[in-house]
């Protein structure tokens, strides 16, 4: 579904940046960080003034040429606004032998990750951190936000934030469309911290937080079965708390596996009656469209 985006809003006033829970201002206010992302260094930063012309002053781009990670972390007194880029390299990134999980940690048992994403934010993390210090001069909060790829590397920049290294503010995130990036022990203990403070988006048929698949535990499959001895795969599992619109554009917490259903399926139908003979899986992960349903609740 695609709606009209409303551009007289002033984004620098409505963002809170001591929000406790769901805001829909900095929803919105993020989806519009995680798109301008999306283009080349001057117009991102033009697009970032467009919505808030202080944190534009201080914007820092990071990159990576060996894993093509990108983004910005900016601030200002108020606030620090750290954004990834998704990715449209033609690089499976969803389905290669990166799905491999590794340990994250080397203090304690807080899970597995995705070594594919785990290696990308690995490449620009020192950048990261060195940028975020530069920022931090009044213990500002810190907000985070990507699309697609982008939203994974936001999620593992949340979590290693959060559970590795929590001596920053750090306030919350939004991300959207974004895959799933850890095994079942990560999302427990990092729901356990951050469950209402984390926002994953997601808009009716996108296929991509379907990916990677799970794998069953116990092992339903020879192929199954051998991958987890290999690799040593437990459940990829979501985290945080789930922010669905259907079909229709009704924003829905955490909403059940009947509510996905109904979605897709009227998504479907939605398509059909409209003379699109394809299912709008693919359609439904643009970052337009996902700032436009954010756009529609203010």
């Amino acid at each position: 579904m695609t709606v009209e985006s409303n551009s007289q809003i002033n984004f620098a006033e409505i963002f809170n940046p001591d929000a406790q829970g769901f805001s829909a201002a900095n929803m919105a206010y993020l989806a519009h960080c995680a798109q301008a992302i999306y283009k080349p260094d001057s117009e991102c930063t033009e697009a970032i003034a467009n919505i808030d012309s202080e944190i534009a002053k201080n914007i820092r781009y990071f990159n990576s040429r060996q894993t093509g990670t990108e983004g910005f972390i900016t601030g200002d007194n108020h606030k620090i606004i750290m954004a990834f880029r998704g990715t449209s390299d033609k690089k499976d990134w969803l389905t290669d032998a990166a799905t491999i999980q590794k340990s994250w940690s080397s203090v304690t048992n807080i899970g597995k990750v995705h070594s594919g994403f785990f290696q990308s934010l690995n490449s620009v993390w020192s950048v990261v951190i060195e940028h975020l210090e530069e920022l931090q001069t009044n213990e500002q909060p810190v907000w985070i936000t990507g699309h697609s790829l982008g939203g994974a590397l936001a999620a593992l920049a949340y979590a290693t934030l959060r559970l590795q290294e929590p001596k920053y503010e750090l306030a919350g995130a939004y991300t959207f469309g974004q895959p799933r990036i850890g095994d079942d022990v990560l999302c427990k203990n990092f729901d356990a911290d951050s469950k209402h403070r984390f926002f994953r988006v997601v808009n009716n048929n996108d296929i991509v937080p379907r990916v990677p698949s799970k794998v069953v535990r116990q092992g339903a499959s020879i192929l199954t079965m051998a991958a987890k001895a290999i690799h040593d795969i437990n459940s990829y599992e979501h985290m945080g708390t789930q922010l669905y619109f259907d079909a229709n554009g009704k924003l829905i917490h955490d909403a059940t596996f009947m509510d996905r259903l109904i979605g897709r399926f009227e998504g479907y139908k939605n398509n059909l009656f409209n003379g699109k003979l394809d299912f709008d899986s693919i359609e439904d992960h643009s970052m337009d469209d996902y700032k436009n349903l954010c756009m529609s609740l203010l």
